[in-house]
């Protein structure tokens, strides 16, 4: 929308964008509601029944026909009984004592190094690229490439996290970003010239690609994978 919106002359050139976005809420309003309720919440109410309609909407034709949808229902139920136990003498406090310190030192590090890994360079890659010489068009379309690669990055993950694990992802890719950030910050230094710029870009892509492989998605991704 941005790139569409460049030509256009006076204010609109700016405004467009972002009446375009209010597009959004519209479908998203008809999925919410239709889309079919949780069945932990339903077991919470006190809903079975509809908790079992709904695994069963849920789910493809035949599947409960190997597990039991009944069984799940009890380990909801059991999930939930466990849950309000530990809701029940718990405190904010518990995330600072024993191993429960452990975890909020885990997940502090995990989310604070998504913050240090430098990806607000891609965030304003447009203004980035044009203190650094670009033209406004040709950063607009660099642009383009370098969010391209939040779906190729994400989809890669996909492959890589149970290949290698959560702990090597991050890790790796706090390396590689170090290397990254380091030679963008050299080039900065160096005279601008064509290769400079192209080398910018291509680091910025790279920055790019490898936070969505790693660092991104994998701090906060639900598959099942090995640490």
């Amino acid at each position: 929308m941005n790139r569409g919106a460049l030509d256009i002359e006076g204010d609109w050139s700016w405004r467009l964008p972002y009446c375009l976005q209010w597009i959004w809420p519209v479908p998203l309003f008809f999925v919410a509601i239709f889309a079919p309720e949780s069945p932990y919440w339903l077991v919470r109410s006190g809903k079975i029944d509809k908790a079992k309609k709904c695994l069963t909407r849920i789910c493809s034709p035949g599947y409960w026909d190997k597990y039991n949808v009944d069984a799940y229902i009890t380990f909801i139920r059991h999930t939930d009984d466990l849950e309000r136990v530990e809701a029940s003498k718990g405190s904010f406090w518990e995330m600072f004592r024993g191993t429960n310190l452990r975890r909020t030192e885990i997940m502090l590090c995990v989310w604070t190094l998504q913050q240090w890994a430098g990806l607000s360079l891609t965030g304003y890659a447009v203004v980035f690229l044009k203190t650094a010489g670009w033209s406004t068009k040709a950063a607009f379309n660099l642009n383009m490439v370098i969010t391209a690669m939040n779906l190729v990055g994400c989809g890669l993950e996909f492959t890589v996290i149970n290949r290698f694990g959560r702990r090597p992802l991050i890790l790796w890719g706090m390396v590689c970003h170090m290397v990254l950030l380091l030679l963008i910050g050299v080039l900065g230094c160096v005279h601008n010239n064509t290769h400079v710029l192209q080398a910018l870009a291509a680091f910025l892509i790279m920055l790019n690609l490898i936070f969505h492989m790693t660092i991104g998605p994998v701090s906060e991704s639900p598959l099942p994978a090995r640490v």
